[in-house]
């Protein structure tokens, strides 16, 4: 659940930055929401990115800390 959970940030990341690319389309090119959504999607995808090197990075110690709440759970469900 927790790895879903953070997969699906770096979806919905990438997938605002991609409306917001596709989305520029709509307006001409000289005017300020194409830059704004051209910019936008630029912004997003680099945090998409950052994010995944985040996650890259801490992967180790995810996995820890859900290994940690796993045995803490069956600790609690175990003691009357």
């Amino acid at each position: 659940m927790v790895f879903f959970s953070l997969v699906a940030i770096l979806a919905a990341f990438g997938g605002a930055g991609a409306w917001l690319y596709i989305n520029k389309k709509n307006y001409a090119v000289d005017t300020d929401y194409y830059k704004y959504n051209l910019y936008g999607a630029y912004t997003l995808w680099g945090i998409d990115g950052a994010y995944a090197i985040i996650l890259l990075c801490l992967c180790n110690r995810i996995r820890l800390g859900v290994a940690i709440m796993k045995c803490t759970a069956q600790f609690m469900g175990g003691t009357p």
